[in-house]
């Protein structure tokens, strides 16, 4: 839905008063269809790249008495647009090589509703100055000499004509070397897609700029949300500074921060150490690794806060930062990579989870492969599942003993089931929403999720002459033991048949089997002479917050209060007076 005219003369009036509270002095915007006309040098480059049958139709209509075919063309039109006796011709000539420029370029329409977009939201800003690349030219000693007292956006459109430098190329050469700290940069391309505006931003970042160039796309802001589009990226471009000012402080502060922490970490004794990170875990059947980056993680967010709170500077920045807010955005836009952030705040991937042979946990994230149909050429099965238990009953103590000998795996899927919770960004390649179906789970023997733990690639597989990973906890060496012995006997069982006059004989074990499940559901499964395989792989772990949630969500929907069906239709309410409260 298009904008009415109050709307955007709202968005330009907040656009405007950003622009001043930022103490920015003048907004230049540079595009060709500012133009007021060619000079006689680009009429002539404009008139000698056209067809000699298009150059002898100019001459006829304006009656020029020149030879198209002349290789002195240049010289000669040059001599003719400049005598005074040719003068009215000269002008409608050049007008006509203005129209014709214009009508030669691609989405012209939309070079026009752009320039109009600058027009709307700027109106009320006597700083803003619209020109074409010629008065650039002209202008552009003047203009970079403000800098010198005043902060200065200069917007470029990459395409500004045939005769003229690139946007693109001009603002190469305004950031080379030591550029003036007011300048604040922004590039109008087609060339940019909506969704790439950060990848451009960053790649002129990595060329090693002073000022980064903020990408804009054109044809976004010549879209039905091209004024909220055009605020965002201007905002974006004026920013930076204050936005760079922040991180390399706090980054500043983190080097401080975490080498305050490593001193209190080397400050403790050694039995005070043993007892925080070596007796603590053995007690709770927790992973030293985990124990000891909690140690260190929460002492350097508390130096950390510390620092920050008392920076002035950052207080400030922060506080002009929020005003980056004040435009109403959509949750994510495309292009955006922060949703990577917070996933990674919400997982712990599986290369750490595994690679540290952490224990089965509460929110570990399975992957089951079932084996195929039987229909010729069908592929198998793959899900994902979700481990809920209570923590304690999943646990391994130091005798290698847990309380609970089966475990609880809900389903995840992308759809959003009646019961369960979202994972957010749960998809690592397109940050897209999954559901925990806590509805739909199925029970599963704990070794079998125990073998991915001794596997630092994740797979439920156990060999019974490996040896225990050095990196196992105490509990978990002694669980390893009793991983084995149940493995030798279950190889007994799969791998030795009964002949006929009760000798035992080996079998050879098919490619693979099924692993029934209690529920009637079975997973991919197959045995080797010392190996056992299961089509299980634990691929991620949620964070401590979003596997209490899980706990939480599954415990409310195992404790529903049933009630004694109604006796009367009076009763029956329909899902709408339900969500309603009956209004």
């Amino acid at each position: 839905m298009s904008l009415s005219q109050a709307e955007v003369a709202a968005i330009g009036n907040s656009l405007v008063d950003f622009i001043r509270r930022m103490e920015i002095e003048h907004v230049v915007y540079v595009d060709d269809a500012y133009d007021r006309g060619p000079d006689l040098e680009a009429a002539i480059v404009w008139i000698g790249t056209q067809h000699r049958a298009r150059i002898k139709n100019y001459f006829d209509r304006f009656n020029v008495d020149l030879d198209p075919e002349d290789e002195e063309l240049p010289v000669t039109l040059r001599t003719w647009l400049e005598d005074e006796g040719n003068q009215e011709a000269a002008e409608r000539l050049l007008a006509q090589v203005l129209t014709d420029r214009v009508r030669a370029k691609d989405h012209v329409a939309t070079d026009r509703l752009v320039t109009t977009r600058f027009g709307e939201l700027l109106e009320g800003y006597r700083g803003f100055i619209p020109i074409g690349p010629e008065e650039w030219d002209q202008r552009q000693t003047e203009i970079l000499g403000w800098l010198a007292q005043e902060r200065v956006l200069l917007i470029f459109d990459d395409d500004l004509g045939q005769d003229h430098t690139s946007g693109s190329d001009i603002l190469d050469t305004l950031i080379r070397g030591e550029p003036p700290e007011r300048l604040l940069l922004g590039l109008l391309s087609y060339n940019i897609k909506e969704g790439q505006e950060n990848e451009v931003t960053k790649d002129w970042k990595a060329k090693g700029c002073a000022i980064p160039v903020t990408g804009i796309a054109k044809e976004a802001i010549a879209g039905e949300d091209g004024p909220g589009e055009l605020v965002l990226r201007v905002r974006a471009a004026i920013l930076w500074k204050e936005s760079e000012g922040l991180r390399s402080r706090v980054d500043a502060h983190m080097e401080s921060a975490i080498a305050a922490a490593s001193q209190k970490v080397r400050d403790l004794t050694a039995l005070d150490f043993d007892e925080a990170v070596f007796q603590a875990s053995r007690l709770e059947g927790a992973h030293e690794a985990d124990s000891l980056l909690r140690l260190y993680a929460s002492l350097v967010m508390a130096q950390l806060r510390e620092r920050l709170r008392s920076d002035h500077e950052s207080l400030r920045d922060l506080a002009t930062l929020r005003a980056f807010s004040d435009v109403e955005r959509e949750h994510r836009r495309p292009g955006s990579e922060a949703w990577k952030l917070q996933r990674e705040e919400l997982y712990e991937s599986g290369t750490y989870v595994n690679g540290c042979h952490m224990p089965t946990d509460v929110g570990d994230v399975y992957r089951l492969t079932s084996p195929p149909p039987a229909e010729a050429n069908a592929p198998s099965q793959i899900r994902d599942f979700v481990l809920v238990a209570p923590p304690c009953d999943v646990a391994v103590r130091t005798e290698g003993k847990r309380k609970a000998w089966t475990g609880i795996l809900c389903q995840i899927s992308p759809q959003k089931p009646s019961s369960g919770m979202s994972l957010d960004f749960f998809d690592g390649e397109t940050g897209e929403t999954h559901w925990v179906n806590v509805a739909k789970w199925i029970p599963i023997p704990l070794w079998v999720l125990d073998f991915c733990a001794t596997n630092r690639g994740g797979l439920s597989t156990f060999d019974v002459t490996s040896e225990a990973p050095e990196v196992l906890s105490e509990g978990w060496k002694a669980r390893h033991v009793e991983l084995c012995d149940f493995a030798t006997k279950m190889l007994g069982r799969h791998l030795k048949q009964p002949a006929a006059d009760g000798a035992q004989q080996t079998q050879a074990a098919p490619a693979f089997s099924s692993y029934e499940l209690d529920d009637g559901s079975s997973i991919k499964f197959s045995c080797e002479e010392n190996k056992l395989t299961f089509g299980v792989e634990r691929r991620l772990r949620l964070s401590p917050l979003l596997a209490r949630e899980l706990v939480e969500t599954y415990s409310r929907y195992v404790s529903r209060p049933a009630r004694p069906h109604a006796l009367t239709l009076e009763l029956r309410r329909t899902e709408e007076e339900e969500a309603t409260g009956g209004n």
